[in-house]
């Protein structure tokens, strides 16, 4: 196969919300895709075609094709069943999903008739459903995997099919090393089809002016209010701490989600004031002139595109040891990391209190981190994988 026969390209997200990290590497790759004269299809649970980003790609030509039901798919699932169960050893009998919305991408598949398609997953097996579709229908797939709970395994009665699907793939995405290990560990085999392609920066690097406040030291903890991936809760039992209470240092949570009223209510009964909730904002820029550090207390993460950011405008982060951020900050150099536990976290955190006359320095040695490490336009290389799909 090679790119002149790439034509229908199709892209279904595992992407619970309406729009997270995980949409931001194919997103950015669709107008390169479009300009290269292929179609591109989205299929989604459910699509909020009133997002900026939803319009603006549609406005380049993407199709919306949303893996909710109507009545006439209601129908059709139904009669699928009594087929099925007059052949319970189909070969579309999908074992790692099953339900109306498998049955109707299933449909897109048949219908539309992909040249190939690309699962972008929120983990590292929360996709794979989609792709025994397009497997089992000899369609070429490419797997993007956003991220790794290290504790969180796949269930032992779906593993050899995972197994098979991954195996089967063109390719499969990282957005780190560490993922990317994490996940042959968990599978049990090293990937041959395996290759790592970091997440974008939004905008071009440039260290931006330090904060003129200076007495009062201000982190920004930036991402979704959700405590299993984000760790924020670790965060707060830290600054309970009396030392914390007295310090002249304050903490912005920065984004929405599921657990923000969980966290408020943690900060008021453990007596926290030094923190704000300032929900979500999308003018990183602004955020940045007025504080001094990202702290990022994160249980599981990919390749954030928050750290890669805050480092691309001179700003240093206090991070935990997880997914790509070792990867990027060396410990004292061009940041700080802990481990994802508070007696690590309050350790690291004093360690950076004390050093914290070193921060601007710092920020230029993280600033030139991005610049030296990281492919600013990693969505040129995921179009070419994905119209040239040879590893």
């Amino acid at each position: 196969m090679n790119g002149n026969s790439i034509k229908k390209i199709g892209i279904v997200s595992s992407c619970q919300e309406d729009w997270g990290g995980s949409e931001e590497l194919w997103a950015k790759a669709v107008e390169y895709l479009l300009k290269d004269g292929a179609s591109v299809s989205f299929m989604k649970t459910t699509i909020n075609k009133n997002l900026k980003a939803v319009k603006q790609l549609c406005s380049y030509g993407m199709v919306l094709k949303p893996l909710t039901h109507n009545f006439k798919d209601r129908i059709g699932y139904y009669l699928y069943r009594k087929r099925r169960k007059r052949d319970r050893n189909g070969a579309l009998n999908n074992p790692l999903g099953a339900g109306i919305e498998i049955y109707k991408f299933r449909r897109f598949l048949q219908t539309e008739r992909f040249d190939i398609v690309v699962i972008t997953q929120g983990m590292s097996f929360d996709g794979l459903q989609y792709a025994y579709e397009c497997k089992v229908l000899n369609i070429p797939y490419i797997t993007i995997s956003q991220k790794v709970v290290e504790f969180y395994w796949l269930p032992s009665n779906k593993r050899p099919v995972m197994r098979e699907v991954y195996k089967g793939a063109i390719a499969n995405v990282f957005v780190c090393k560490q993922n990317q290990a994490i996940t042959e560990e968990q599978f049990g085999f090293r990937f041959k089809n395996a290759l790592v392609i970091p997440n974008p920066v939004k905008f071009s690097p440039e260290i931006l002016p330090y904060p003129i406040n200076t007495e009062e030291v201000r982190l920004a903890c930036i991402g979704r209010l959700f405590v299993i991936d984000k760790g924020q809760d670790l965060l707060i039992r830290v600054l309970s701490r009396p030392k914390w209470k007295s310090r002249n240092i304050s903490i912005s949570f920065v984004g929405v989600g599921d657990d923000e009223a969980a966290l408020k209510d943690l900060a008021l009964m453990l007596e926290v004031t030094n923190i704000r909730f300032l929900g979500y904002s999308d003018n990183i820029e602004d955020l940045w002139l007025n504080h001094h550090a990202l702290i990022l207390p994160s249980r599981s993460e990919g390749l954030p595109l928050v750290l890669l950011e805050t480092m691309a405008l001179g700003r240093i982060a206090i991070a935990t040891n997880v997914g790509g951020n070792p990867e990027l900050i060396v410990h004292g150099v061009n940041g700080f990391l802990a481990e994802a536990n508070e007696s690590s976290l309050d350790e690291v955190l004093e360690l950076a209190w004390n050093h914290k006359t070193r921060w601007p320095e710092m920020a230029k040695s993280a600033y030139k981190t991005i610049i030296d490490n990281i492919d600013l336009s990693p969505e040129i290389k995921l179009s070419t994988l994905i119209l040239n799909p040879v590893l």
